[in-house]
């Protein structure tokens, strides 16, 4: 499993949120391998 969460500062002292996914390795990888496609598509909404 790879471990995606948001982190927040607490007095100085980083803390994880509420706020993340956790995504099976073969998951992560088809992610990871369409990082390219994802970053144009939200170019192309700007």
């Amino acid at each position: 499993m790879v471990g995606i969460r948001e982190f927040y500062d607490a007095d100085g002292e980083l803390r994880p949120g509420k706020k993340g996914i956790s995504l099976p390795l073969d998951q992560w990888r088809q992610l990871k391998n369409q990082m390219d496609d994802i970053e144009q598509a939200i170019s192309d909404l700007s």
